[in-house]
């Protein structure tokens, strides 16, 4: 959960929910810029930018931003995995993004919501990252009641 928790952190560094990852980014010195990526290539983190491809949905633009700040806060060094035995780095290194993304949305009663559904929209986030984020939120939330 650190890299949840470092997610919680970096949004409190811009006021008002739901949180803009974009002003997280630039809070953190982060630059945010589109480019014609083809292919599978979504988004990519180097020397303190962000590159998105273009024409993603907003929902898909905020994750991503957030998703890469984990990236650009947890990890240092070569991002590029090119060889199939770096998968156990890779795999790690997605998830800690991911928990980072989440941890920056995590939304005050998200837990309390019925459905990802109703809680993307109010997020403006894709449903199935929500989905995954729900459980962290909620796991969150309760030891935060404790």
């Amino acid at each position: 959960m650190r890299a949840f928790n470092q997610g919680r952190e970096a949004a409190k560094r811009v006021a008002g929910p739901p949180t803009d990852p974009a002003a997280v980014a630039a809070a953190l010195g982060v630059e945010v810029v589109r480019w014609p990526f083809s292919g599978r290539i979504l988004e990519v983190v180097l020397e303190g930018v962000v590159a998105l491809q273009q024409g993603l949905a907003p929902a898909w633009e905020r994750w991503l931003i957030a998703h890469a700040l984990g990236h650009h806060l947890l990890h240092t060094g070569a991002a590029f995995h090119l060889d199939g035995w770096q998968w156990v780095s890779r795999f790690k290194a997605e998830r800690q993004a991911e928990e980072f993304a989440a941890g920056l949305f995590a939304p005050p009663g998200a837990w309390t919501l019925s459905g990802a559904a109703a809680l993307a929209r109010r997020l403006r986030l894709p449903e199935q990252k929500v989905e995954y984020a729900l459980p962290l939120w909620r796991r969150e939330a309760a030891g935060r009641a404790r």
